[in-house]
This record gives structure tokens, C-alpha cells and sequence, in this order.
């Protein structure tokens, strides 16, 4: 068998900043919440429709729970079968390991378990950038994270965050060669590389790299901060 060789496939910041924003308004607050955990008003069905080389597996329908306490509020969303009943929070079994103990429906698995894509280079990047944003359906002030993130390259000037003056932070690690967000296919893995700013505290430049094993969208997911700079702040 002859060595699988492929080159890398970048795209703009921009661009995936875009489907981010395809996203966004299925994250404004939809109304009041009692305390504690409700069924969600969120639709996380449509946060995936917002990456059009996604789709989920035939079957299955994505549900979500929603927490509120103090003014602030996480969720977590859900695969499960069409056909299971969407039981009330205190119905559910709790995880008990988990922050907040989240309720966990019988059927229910992991989100990224039940997406699949188009096999295109932009679908595996889609999904890395949909895994997060569906982490962080209901979440908001203290339970935010990802959201306070940018996708970045070398282009990337915003009120926040400006690439020339990168030059004068201090690097973690050796300064990338290349910030646009990348796809790479190997002969069993594909690799998404990508890069963020983020000015909530401890903020800076944050490297991701996701890998994803053949025939799968789930990835396995790598962050770290790799440059300090700039301004920042907490909420």
C-alpha cells in the first residue's frame, strides 16, 4: 500500500467566524427560568443547522436541559432517540460527577456521537467549531467560556483584539508560522488546528488541535494557552 499524502486545507478566520454567527441567535436568553434545572427553551437543532455540512444521524433529535441560579446559567444538551419521552430534569438520573449534577434522560448520549458531515475538510472544522458552541447552549455570564473566544488569523483586527500587536506578548511556546484555521486528512485521522483569542482571564492566544478518527465526527478535543497579552478582564 503506498504512503496516503495530503496537504493542508486553510481557511480564512473569518469564514469560520461566519458560521458562528450563522449560529448566534439560537444563543439570545429566550425568557425567564424558575431556579435550578428545567427543560430548556433553547432549539439545539437549529444551532446545527447553522453548520450546513452537518446533519445528525437519521433517528435521533437533540434535546436540552437549562440551569439558572444568581443570574448566571449553563446547560447541557442531549442526542436521543426520536421515539423516548423527554422526561422532566427531577425525573432524570443525575451526574453525579459532573458540575451541577446534570440530568441525564434514559437513551441520552453524547451530542457528537449522532453528527455526521458531508466528509469535505470544511464539515470536520464545522464540527469542531459546533461541539463547542453546543457545549455552551444556555450558558451564560459566570457559566461562559468558549463564547468569549475569537477565532483569529493573521487578517484579525476587532475592537478586542488587533494581530500586529501580537509581536509584544510573551510566548508559552514558539510563535505558529500560519494562523489560518487548517484541516489535515491522514490515512486514518484527520487533524482541525485552529487558533483563538480570548481576553477573559487568564486570556490570550489559545492553540486548539482536535483529532478525529476515520468514519467519526467526535473529536478529541486539545487547548492550550499559548501566548499572554493584551487586555483582560473578568465577568
Amino acid at each position: 500500500m503506498g504512503l496516503y499524502m495530503s496537504s493542508k486545507t486553510f481557511f480564512s478566520a473569518k469564514e469560520i467566524e461566519l458560521l458562528r454567527e450563522r449560529a448566534k441567535p439560537e444563543f439570545i436568553h429566550p425568557g425567564e427560568y424558575s431556579g435550578g434545572w428545567s427543560k430548556s427553551k433553547y432549539e439545539p437543532m437549529k444551532v446545527l443547522e447553522a453548520f450546513p455540512s452537518l446533519s445528525i444521524k437519521s433517528g435521533f433529535v437533540l434535546r436540552a436541559y437549562q440551569f439558572v441560579e444568581g443570574g448566571n446559567g449553563n446547560g447541557v444538551v442531549w442526542a436521543m432517540p426520536e421515539d423516548c419521552s423527554f422526561p422532566e430534569p427531577n425525573e432524570c438520573d443525575k451526574l453525579k460527577d459532573t458540575f451541577l449534577e446534570c440530568p441525564r434522560p434514559e437513551g441520552a448520549i453524547d451530542v457528537m456521537d449522532v453528527i455526521s458531515g458531508d466528509g469535505s475538510e470544511l464539515s470536520y472544522i464545522s464540527a469542531s467549531i459546533f461541539c463547542r458552541e453546543i457545549s455552551e447552549l444556555g450558558a451564560y455570564w459566570h457559566g461562559s467560556s468558549w463564547s468569549s473566544h475569537t477565532i483569529i488569523d493573521e487578517d484579525t483586527k476587532t475592537e478586542e483584539f488587533d494581530f500586529e500587536k501580537i509581536k509584544d506578548w510573551e510566548w508559552l511556546e514558539e510563535k505558529p508560522v500560519n494562523f489560518g484555521p487548517s484541516v489535515k486528512k491522514s490515512e486514518d485521522k484527520t487533524f482541525v488546528v485552529f487558533y483563538t483569542h480570548s481576553g477573559l482571564m487568564p486570556g490570550g492566544l489559545y492553540k486548539h488541535i482536535d483529532i478525529y478518527d476515520n468514519n467519526s465526527y467526535r473529536p478529541k478535543l486539545n487547548s492550550e494557552r499559548i501566548a499572554k497579552g493584551g487586555n483582560q478582564y473578568l465577568y
